[in-house]
């Protein structure tokens, strides 16, 4: 089953590195884009030749859905707790980053805090620095990308977190530590094999399989 992946360079390579290390039976045809809003045009020249999409991130998917119908079945990787403990932890652990003064996007303030929870730090104990912009406002990724340089640069914050690749590149130019969030490797794994199964149960019902039960009374047959 050919599976379009679609997402920044850096995410999607990452995607296929994952399921060639696994037995997922996709063939992933990597479809990257350089603007979340490129994925529109992405869709309409490739999604006719695919057996399903899969997005490396909600935005991108949150933006196709209010553009495109989907004709293919249609999965992103989602948010989770753990992609963001993980995030964190790296951040504290191997960069040595003081990660109670941080600015952060893509999450939620409630799974945030839950995240920090989880980590060991309370509510009271930070002083993280949260946005939140619609990503159909016209120059979304800019002003990501502002909120977190003002942030350091004001000296709010220690660091960045984002789940957005471009706005990690253009921060760590400018000599900003920033950390990507990224999705762990049993996750894509997950979400691919939910995808292949899905797309197996779409042909069967386009077959329309009959199911017949036969019941047998063993002394009269």
């Amino acid at each position: 089953m050919k599976i379009g992946v679609i997402g920044p360079p850096g995410s999607i390579t990452e995607i296929k590195e994952t399921l060639e290390g696994s037995n997922t039976p996709v063939e992933p045809v990597l479809l990257p884009y350089k603007k979340y809003t490129d994925v529109v045009d992405i869709l309409n020249r490739y999604q006719d030749e695919l057996d399903g999409v899969l997005f490396s991130g909600s935005t991108s998917y949150r933006y196709a859905s209010g553009f495109v119908h989907a004709t293919k079945p249609w999965e992103y990787l989602p948010q989770r707790k753990l992609s963001l403990v993980s995030t964190l932890l790296k951040a504290m652990a191997i960069e040595g980053w003081d990660i109670r003064r941080a600015s952060l996007d893509s999450y939620s303030t409630e799974l945030i805090y839950d995240a920090y929870k989880e980590v060991g730090y309370s509510a009271d104990q930070l002083a993280i620095q949260l946005a939140h912009f619609d990503l159909f406002e016209p120059e979304y990724i800019e002003r990501l990308y502002q909120f977190h340089r003002n942030s350091h640069q004001s000296g709010k914050t220690a660091c960045c977190i984002t789940g957005i690749e471009v706005v990690q590149s253009r921060l760590r130019a400018d000599g900003i530590p920033c950390i990507m969030i990224s999705n762990s490797s049993d996750v894509i794994v997950q979400y691919v094999n939910k995808m292949s199964l899905d797309l197996q149960i779409k042909v069967q019902d386009d077959n329309k399989i009959a199911i017949v039960v036969i019941e047998i009374h063993y002394i009269e047959d």
